[in-house]
Formats: C-alpha cells, structure tokens, sequence
C-alpha cells in the first residue's frame, strides 16, 4: 500500500506533541472535555459517616423494614461512597465504593471466615494534559479508568 505525501496533508489534523498525540487550545480541551461530559450523570451524593458497625446495628435493628433501602446498605458486604475528583478528567467527578467491612456480616454480625471485596469495572474518560513541547496548548487522551461500583463477600483466598 503506497500513501502520497499529498494525501498526508490533505487529510493530516493538526501538529502532533511528543508521542504522537495532538495537541488543542485550552478553549478546545475545555469544550471536548465538556463534550464528552454531555449526558454521564455526575454522582452528587458521599456518606462518609457509615461504617460497618453502623450498617452491622442497622441490620439488628431494623433488617425487615430495609426493602426500600439502598443496596449499599442492606448488603451482606456494605459500602459507601466517595467521590474521586480530577478537574483535568472528564467526568470530573467519579462515585468510588470503598467496603466498610473487611468481613462479612452474617447473622447480625461481622465475620471474618468470609472477605468483603471490591467489584470493579472500567469506565472510558477523557484526560487533558498539559501539551510537553508547547505548555499553553493541552494533550487530550481517551484511558480506562478503574471504578470500584460496589462490595460482595467471598471466600477468602486459600494458600495452597
């Protein structure tokens, strides 16, 4: 397969920075930013006050009322959320949950012969990064990025 140099500038973009990514004005990085925002909910919500003794007394207290309640709440492996902000990422603002136990509660109570563990998924987001040979343009770069959207309980890893 032959490519001209014709077709290259016909169809090239803009200067490329280092590494071979393009690099845009700060009104551009701002507005795909924005762009890519368009539509993706932003989490507004963090409970840092919950614990699992909390969750645990919650349990003993109240467990048959609790159908309406939050999952994170009436889970064998409850958890909470926090927010992970990065102005130079969109979304902006990403929910994270964190476990509250380390074990599991079973029968009213926290037990260790079992594991609370994170379930994670990816998500695409969108960088903007300052441009390496051109400090007032941005480089803007599509990742995954790792989220923690909850807990479940597990046996925990056996030695062999």
């Amino acid at each position: 397969m032959t490519i001209s140099l014709g077709s290259l500038l016909l169809f090239g973009e803009r200067p490329l920075c280092a590494g071979g990514s393009q690099c845009v004005s700060e009104d551009e990085a701002n507005q795909r930013l924005e762009r890519f925002h368009k539509n993706r909910p932003t989490p507004t919500f963090t409970d840092h006050q919950t614990t699992c003794e909390k969750v645990r007394q919650l349990f003993e207290d109240v467990a048959p009322q609790l159908k309406g309640e939050h999952m994170r709440q009436r889970s064998v492996s409850p958890w909470r959320y926090r927010i992970d902000h990065n102005i130079n990422r969109s979304p902006a603002d990403i929910a994270m949950a964190e476990c509250l136990c380390k074990g599991c509660i079973l029968e009213q109570k926290e037990t260790h012969d079992y594991n609370s563990v994170s379930v994670t998924t990816h998500i695409k987001v969108l960088y903007k990064n300052p441009c390496p040979d051109d400090p007032g343009k941005y480089l803007m770069k599509h990742e995954y990025f790792k989220v923690s959207v909850g807990c479940i309980c597990v046996e925990p890893k056996r030695s062999s």
